[in-house]
């Protein structure tokens, strides 16, 4: 595990020593450098793999090609060995770089589609005076690239990293801020700046005689257009494979365990494969998901740490996050703290990022067929059966008020299950942002990407749609840059794109139960099937839970005078972005009364991680 960055043009060594020194955090225990009057190319190294074999920069054909690397590649061995046969050489003893370096020599570009990983690549080829930047297929890894006034081109696996190039412009970009207000994350590519742009997922930047070119490599949605069969021993060799080839590393590991079905079925497939890796689990006020975590480490033989987190804690510890992202972020932030405590003892951690997205564990993946029911019966003027509505069947009137806003149209759907949506934010956003709310900016976004699914049934397009935004510009975002702020690598086993390729062309008549009626059974249908095999029913069929802070008892508890103090009438004054009026409108009405007005807090929370990172970007 790394931090790679790098830029073209001018020589200067100071600049990228002062680049690769920002990704320190991703790389403690080596750097590596190299220059040419093409590139310049810097790497913070985490030594996971072939401590002695694995230095970077790595390099082929006679030195003319210079690769730097930031993941891991899972199927490294079986590569090895196959380029072995066709006559590849090795000097290290299994380094994974050393084998992206021979792949590329071997296969050219499309090297890219046999690695199984976690990845953010840079070749440099001086044979041709290319330069190549990879991101992995489902995003896992990052990698920001910034075109220069000059012509010239910059990237980096932080923002920070780019910000420190003089010729990156600063320049706040408005649209993603926009959008920031309802997805709780800017939406790549773009990034909080108008320079610098993110590589996305499954996607190839050439840049080559000045000039960029980009290329789809892999596509999510292409999986979801295809028509698969469902065999349950296939999808349980998959899982198993997934996790197994994830247990390998030179370095100590641990396994994040929330208490919920994900982390529980990682940890028990790894013990079965004979790895009991230490188990972490956050301690925040919900006793019940501490107990289940220790009952599932003792049911595992898991040696278990709970850490504890208070209120204090976030408020010291919020500007640093905020600084972490570069960018405006409020979704979940105890991966910081608990991969703060894993790190004391482990450089690599199992998680469960991904199953909810792949097989089904939200609210619009389980509202989807209840939904396209709904409306169906309302276009043909008919009575909706409630049996039909599946775990919705008590809840009419919440169904009848979602059609009332969306009349079954999956694009406004997902607007209204967004933060805020357009509407919302003429209240509460400046004038500065009316420009994008006349434009209804945020549906046109969400429609965009609708338009462009393939998914075959609302089911899978309800997942797929997640895989698209949700999954890689927040779930993997924060996992990627939080546990990184402590050297801490994170590998989660559903993101194995075996799996996700099979599982996505699944139909929503195998992944989805339209006939659950209570909490505990909702959602991940075929996952909960699969785990009947490692772990004993409580554990499968206990509610959902995850590593979320309790942002309501925050903000209406320890929080609350923080709270108020970043988003007085004061500071509001001195910014751009939110309406003073509406803010403190909706902070006198969620404090009048807040478990009334319970649903406020995100929005808050919004707010006050917003005005966080403004002032840190202020005092630049």
């Amino acid at each position: 595990m790394c931090g790679i960055c790098g830029f073209s043009g001018k020589k200067d060594s100071n600049l990228l020593h002062n680049m690769t020194d920002t990704l320190i955090s991703r790389g403690p225990d080596e750097e590596g450098f190299f220059e040419c009057d093409f590139m310049q190319l810097g790497v913070r190294r985490l030594v996971i793999c072939d401590k002695a074999g694995g230095h970077q920069p790595c390099y082929g054909a006679s030195g003319k090609v210079i690769l730097l690397f930031n993941g891991e590649i899972y199927n490294a061995p079986a590569l090895r060995n196959e380029l072995l046969t066709l006559g590849a050489s090795f000097s290290s003893d299994h380094s994974d770089t050393e084998v992206l370096v021979n792949a590329y020599l071997r296969w050219g570009r499309d090297f890219v589609l046999k690695l199984n990983g976690m990845f953010a690549i840079s070749i440099l080829d001086l044979r041709n005076h290319t330069l190549l930047l990879y991101r992995d297929r489902l995003g896992v890894k990052p990698l920001y690239y910034s075109v220069l006034p000059d012509g010239s081109i910059a990237f980096a696996s932080q923002v920070n990293a780019l910000l420190m190039h003089p010729l990156v412009d600063h320049t706040l970009n408005d649209t993603a801020l926009y959008q920031y207000f309802s997805f709780k994350n800017t939406i790549a590519p773009a990034t909080a700046y108008t320079s610098i742009k993110a590589l996305l997922p499954g996607q190839e930047l050439s840049f080559e005689d000045g000039r960029i070119s980009l290329r789809n490599y892999w596509s999510l949605s292409d999986c979801y257009a295809r028509e698969g069969v469902y065999d349950r021993d296939h999808l349980r060799a998959l899982l198993d494979d997934a996790v197994k080839i994830r247990l390998k590393s030179d370095a100590r590991m641990g396994l994040f365990l929330s208490g919920g079905l994900d982390s529980a079925l990682v940890a028990a497939i790894a013990g079965f494969q004979g790895v009991h890796p230490a188990a972490y689990t956050l301690q925040h006020d919900n006793d019940e998901d501490v107990d289940a975590a220790s009952s599932i480490a003792r049911q595992l033989s898991l040696p278990h740490r709970l850490h504890t987190i208070h209120a204090e804690d976030v408020i010291a510890s919020l500007d640093q996050i905020m600084s972490v992202f570069s960018q405006p972020y409020s979704g979940p932030i105890s991966t910081y703290f608990l991969s703060s405590c894993a790190s004391r003892d482990v450089k690599v951690a199992l998680c469960g990022d991904g199953a909810d997205e792949l097989f089904g564990g939200y609210l619009p993946h389980i509202l989807a067929r209840p939904m396209e029911y709904y409306t169906s019966c309302q276009k043909a003027e008919s009575v909706p059966d409630p049996s039909s509505l599946g775990y919705f069947h008590n809840q009419p009137d919440y169904i009848r008020s979602l059609y009332a806003y969306s009349h079954g149209d999956e694009a406004m759907l997902a607007a209204r299950m967004t933060l805020l949506t357009d509407a919302d934010k003429k209240l509460f956003l400046s004038h500065r942002m009316r420009p994008f709310v006349r434009r209804e900016a945020t549906l046109k976004l969400i429609r965009n990407v609708k338009d462009s699914q393939q998914g075959r049934d609302c089911f899978n397009r309800a997942l797929e749609y997640d895989g698209l935004n949700l999954l890689p510009n927040q779930v993997l975002y924060y996992s990627d840059h939080l546990s990184m702020a402590h050297s801490l690598e994170l590998r989660s086993p559903f993101l194995d794109y075996r799996l996700v390729e099979y599982v996505a062309s699944l139909s929503a008549n195998v992944k989805a139960d339209l006939n659950c009626e209570s909490h505990e059974d909702y959602g991940k249908r075929l996952l909960k099937d699969l785990a009947s095999d490692y772990l004993p029913q409580r554990i499968i069929h206990r509610k959902k839970a995850g590593f979320v802070q309790p942002n309501h008892a925050y903000l209406t508890g320890p929080l609350k005078e923080f709270t108020l103090d970043t988003l007085s009438e004061s500071n509001l004054l001195k910014q751009d972005y939110l309406s003073k009026n509406g803010t403190l409108f909706l902070l006198k009405t969620f404090y009048a009364d807040p478990f009334k007005n319970a649903s406020l807090s995100e929005i808050i929370w919004n707010f006050l991680c917003f005005m966080r990172w403004l002032n840190l970007k202020n005092e630049d």
